[in-house]
């Protein structure tokens, strides 16, 4: 388990709506389509899309890291 920016994570995600930082204010775990947002990027995205490769890389290097590491999320401006 790895937390990014609070958020925990035990896995890499397959898709956008498995993902943690999923929120599509859905309080059922039944799933029909539906849009929801992405805490990490704040992007707009389908619960089936595609995880985008720059979370695919950012989780995958955290699960290299040692259970329990807190990583943080920097905007480069």
């Amino acid at each position: 388990m790895i937390k990014i920016n609070g958020i925990k994570f035990y896995r890499k995600p397959l898709m956008c709506g498995e993902c943690a930082a999923f929120l599509n204010g859905s309080t059922e775990r039944t799933v029909v389509y539906c849009k929801g947002t992405c805490l990490l990027f704040d992007k707009e995205k389908g619960y089936y899309s595609n995880i985008p490769k720059r979370c695919e890389r950012l989780i995958g290097k955290g699960m290299g890291f040692p259970d329990g590491t807190e990583l943080v999320i920097v905007a480069n401006d």
